[in-house]
């Protein structure tokens, strides 16, 4: 970012007469975009070494702001920019193609998805058209919620960005560009001010929040406000320059491409280096090495078409994924949709893009039909959603496969209680309880609780404060390799916790739960201290929990995971239901026990040991009692399938069920009554 700090001081003003007098098409440009769209493409395959191919979509954050900074630029200097032909021309460019994809998109869905899966893609495809797209996966790309890797609309979130950029940008524009300050405009400084604040921003939205800093505009706009910056930046001057900063720009990118990977904190700091590199690939207007190699006919074709091979490459991924069971394909398969994705991005530039941006003037019948079109979609998106997924087009027994359904249960928010706000309560009466129950977990422990109280409802009061597991503190801090901003807020609620626990003796029974294999390569030590290894880290982040909450006549239960699948269980499981998917290569309602050992074998010994070493700690072996007989564990009880995802327990379960469950698990025994 240097180089672009360094001219803030020299930027020249909107009417400068040294000012090219018309944007000039530029070949390199259109290469890097090829380049981006071709690293997106290739990460979302998983091809190697692309770890980092994410970062193409900041490369056309930063082509973007660049490209539309220079032609509001110009039209402002030749008086001859208006708010409506800007927005008719950003229309043109995104919703005609956009439509397209999102029609078909939800028209092959309609052959694949699951019911719940559908009515998520209905809402996806109408945040998608109306702009918004960005801020709906922010609010549903949690942890719990469907795998990000599954949604086929997900990659829209960064049109949204784009698109409320352009909502606000033309007129801050323009004020810079029309507005004296010491007598003259100077919009290029106050561009690059803006740019640092921007940044700023990012940076601060990174420490209170991943998820939003992802997907929302405020952490993002600096990244456009480079390519803006770039558009006031002077001409290098001198061809070696030039040759260095494109050299430097293009290495950038490419260590972000190949070095980066889904643990890289992201955006943030991190993103200085794709962006930066974008800027001073773009910045030179003369002729070097790069711009010659950017600017070859096979990158400069790819670049054209880029936008719309976006827009289809991800789709037709997802689709495919769903189709397959949730499976990646294969090569020879990758190769196939990666072709099916060129083939039809070609013919949607060719015959969609194309034709809709030559009508460079606004009329509003020529708007009339396009609308109409872009109605009927949204009334059949929100039909899609009003009508459950369309359910009626398959069989689907016991809410199976309508993943909101499996994860419903009521939970009563009934305090008043210092921890009502994190957590609900369930079982007897709180006051009226004699056992009074705390459990404390992350989402496995939110799918005990029905289990729980199945099973012990009767004989005691529980308060479920799920979300985080225990073990997370300002001590032992975690990091979720692919959704960041998870455990964020976890150390402070195990603080509240703690503190509660410590002011209300009352409570004479805490149970942990949690996908307890998971946390040993997560767990990360805020103290100096040397552990020999993960399960010894894992060990002293557990123990520190029992230390901190142990109280006289109080029993702590340490409840072990359930097994988990290696593939989507239930998409295995209904298969067979009338939607168009290939035969399942994996038995739906199996589970095997050695790689449940393999798995969790380690974190059991671990609370077992706990167990026995503190006289009011106890161990349930869950995991264990359901995979005590034969090759495989147990997954269907009372002829119900047990599961809602990879390693999720259903929360619908019926309560004969519920309670067979618990009794397998070895829940009622090991919970009994504290005197």
């Amino acid at each position: 970012m240097r180089p672009l700090m360094q001219v803030a001081i020299c930027m020249r003003p909107c009417h400068s007469a040294a000012m090219d007098q018309t944007p000039s098409y530029r070949l390199d440009i259109d290469g890097l975009r090829g380049l981006a769209v071709l690293a997106v493409v290739v990460y979302h395959y998983g091809i190697e070494p692309f770890s980092g191919g994410f970062v193409g979509v900041d490369v056309f954050f930063v082509i973007s702001g660049y490209l539309i900074t220079r032609i509001v630029r110009k039209e402002v200097e030749q008086h001859t920019f208006t708010f409506r032909a800007f927005f008719f021309r950003r229309a043109r460019r995104i919703l005609p193609a956009l439509t397209l994809v999102v029609g078909t998109t939800l028209a092959f869905s309609w052959f694949v998805l699951l019911p719940g899966d559908y009515r998520d893609l209905a809402w996806q495809a109408t945040s998608a058209q109306l702009g918004f797209s960005n801020i709906y996966f922010w609010r549903n790309t949690g942890y719990f919620d469907q795998s990000s890797d599954l949604l086929p609309l997900l990659h829209t979130w960064s049109l949204g960005v784009e698109e409320q950029f352009y909502l606000f940008w033309p007129a801050v524009l323009l004020a810079l560009c029309t507005v004296p300050v010491l007598g003259r405009p100077r919009p290029g400084i106050f561009v690059v001010i803006l740019m640092a604040l921007g940044f700023g921003v990012a940076l601060y939205g990174m420490m209170v929040s991943v998820q939003a800093s992802f997907y929302l505009l405020p952490a993002r706009a600096w990244e456009m406000l480079v390519g803006a910056a770039i558009a006031f930046a002077p001409s290098m001057g001198s061809r070696r320059a030039s040759e260095i900063a494109s050299v430097s720009g293009l290495a950038a990118i490419g260590i972000a491409i190949f070095m980066f990977t889904n643990a890289t904190p992201f955006p943030g700091l991190a993103a200085v280096l794709p962006c930066a590199g974008a800027a001073l690939v773009i910045w030179p207007k003369e002729s070097n090495s790069v711009s010659k190699v950017l600017s070859l006919k096979a990158l400069v074709g790819i670049g054209l078409v880029s936008y719309s091979l976006y827009l289809w490459h991800w789709p037709v991924l997802v689709l495919f994924r769903h189709f397959a069971n949730g499976e990646m394909p294969n090569a020879q398969e990758g190769l196939v949709l990666i072709g099916i994705s060129f083939a039809l991005a070609y013919f949607s530039w060719r015959f969609v893009e194309r034709p809709f941006r030559r009508n460079s003037q606004f009329h509003w019948k020529r708007a009339k039909r396009p609308a109409l079109v872009i109605s009927a979609l949204l009334l059949s998106a929100i039909g899609i959603a009003a009508t459950d997924g369309a359910g009626a087009r398959v069989a689907v027994n016991s809410n199976i496969g309508d993943r909101d359904r499996m994860w419903a249960w009521p939970c009563a928010s009934r305090g008043p209680s210092a921890l009502d706000e994190d957590g609900c309560y369930f079982g007897l009466d709180w006051h009226e309880a004699r056992t009074r129950a705390l459990v404390w977990g992350d989402s496995h422990a939110q799918a005990l609780a029905p289990v729980l109280e199945a099973t012990l409802g009767d004989d005691a009061a529980f308060f479920l404060h799920g979300g985080c597991a225990a073990i997370i503190s300002h001590i032992f801090t975690a990091v979720h390799p692919i959704v960041p901003s998870t455990y964020d807020k976890c150390p402070d609620g195990h603080e509240r916790v703690v503190d509660y626990l410590g002011q209300n003796g009352d409570i004479n029974l805490v149970v942990l739960a949690g996908i307890w294999s998971a946390y040993p390569s997560r767990i990360r030590s805020a103290r100096p201290i040397d552990f020999d290894n993960d399960a010894d880290r894992f060990s002293a982040a557990l123990r520190a929990v029992i230390e901190a909450i142990h109280s006289p006549g109080r029993r702590i239960v340490l409840v072990g995971d359930i097994p988990r699948f290696s593939y989507d269980p239930v998409s295995c499981f209904v298969s067979s239901i009338g939607l168009l998917r290939r035969e399942c290569a994996y038995r739906p309602n199996a589970v095997e026990r050695y790689r449940y050992e393999s798995m969790d074998g380690s974190v059991n010994g671990i609370m077992s040991a706990l167990a026995r070493e503190y006289p009011d700690v106890f161990y349930v072996p869950a995991g264990e009692n359901l995979c005590d007989t034969g090759t495989h564990c147990l997954t269907m009880v009372n002829g119900e399938f047990i599961y809602r995802d990879t390693d999720h327990l259903r929360r619908d379960l019926t309560q004969v069920t519920l309670n067979e469950l618990g009794k397998r698990m070895g829940l009622e025994k090991a919970m009994l009554p504290v005197n």
